[in-house]
């Protein structure tokens, strides 16, 4: 039983299986954006340059999502450690990236509370500002953005990483905590 709950076994197999989410995540992103954002890359960077902008994205993304676990596990999600799960879950709850990560990501945690806009600042009442660059547009975000672009990942797909993969492991700050 002790061996199971390793933390060097816990940490091998999270990222024995995070590059298979980083593999199927970025096949995801170059599939939904094929005809609009890739098409756009393809036309400004060499292959080299290209593949890396997809991978900077992807990193990011996941990046993201990993340090929003930390921030559940602590309930500073309105307060709940389930928010983003019953989100999720939610089959109501449609275009999960652009309607869901995206105002998370950049309205609210990136903006402080008085700067979110009124809709925002509505729904997260609980959620903390996060001074750091995580949370802040990338440059190809940024560049989308301003031409009009929506980058795009299917909802099926969020589904399954968060439910499959990230749901299944317990991030916590210090593994020897108590309440960890």
């Amino acid at each position: 039983i002790v061996d199971a709950f390793s933390v060097e076994k816990v940490t091998k197999e999270f990222f024995t299986e995070f590059r298979q989410v980083f593999d199927r995540t970025r096949l995801e992103f170059e599939t939904a954006n094929q005809f609009t954002v890739c098409t756009r890359l393809k036309a400004k960077f060499s292959d080299e340059e290209y593949e890396e902008q997809i991978n900077k994205f992807v990193f990011t993304f996941l990046g993201r999502i990993i340090f929003l676990y930390f921030l559940l596990r602590k309930g500073w999600i309105e307060n709940k450690q389930d928010f983003v799960r019953q989100k999720i879950e939610d089959t109501n709850n449609t275009n999960l990236y652009q309607e869901f990560f995206v105002p998370l990501f950049f309205d609210v945690f990136a903006k402080e509370p008085h700067l979110r806009p009124p809709e925002i600042q509505a729904q997260y009442q609980d959620t903390p500002y996060l001074n750091g660059g995580l949370f802040e547009h990338s440059d190809l975000e940024a560049e989308m953005e301003k031409e009009g672009l929506f980058i795009l990942i299917n909802d099926e797909f969020l589904r399954g990483i968060i439910l499959n993969y990230f749901e299944a492991y317990n991030f916590t700050v210090d593994e020897n905590a108590p309440d960890d």
